[in-house]
């Protein structure tokens, strides 16, 4: 196999054909030479994750992600938000979860 470099964000031993991230919880990507967090974790500053740190190449350590605990009637988003959930016959395959605004039923399916 040939050689292809690291990136900026990766290294390699003279003896290896693999690139290592520096970061912890990072998976090189080799079609662009990129560091990315692993599914499931990010990047944290003082206020807690930074999602478009997450997804791009770097060098800093990835950390799995909390989500807060929901109260008993809410239910998690496909973001890990706790959203109020409704009545399960407004949907057709519950569970479901209103909208704040204008407490319209979305099922968690659709």
């Amino acid at each position: 196999p040939a050689c292809s470099p690291c990136g900026s964000s990766a290294l390699s031993t003279s003896d290896s054909f693999a690139c290592s991230c520096k970061g912890n919880n990072r998976v090189f990507h080799a079609f662009d030479s990129a560091c990315r967090c692993r599914p499931g974790y990010a990047v944290y500053d003082a206020v807690g994750p930074v999602p478009s740190e997450s997804v791009v190449d770097g060098v800093l350590d990835c950390y799995q992600i909390s989500l807060a605990r929901c109260g008993a009637n809410e239910i998690y988003t496909q973001t890990g938000a706790c959203v109020a959930s409704c009545a399960d016959s407004q949907c057709a395959s519950p569970p479901c979860f209103c909208e704040t605004t204008n407490n319209t039923d979305y099922c968690a399916n659709s």
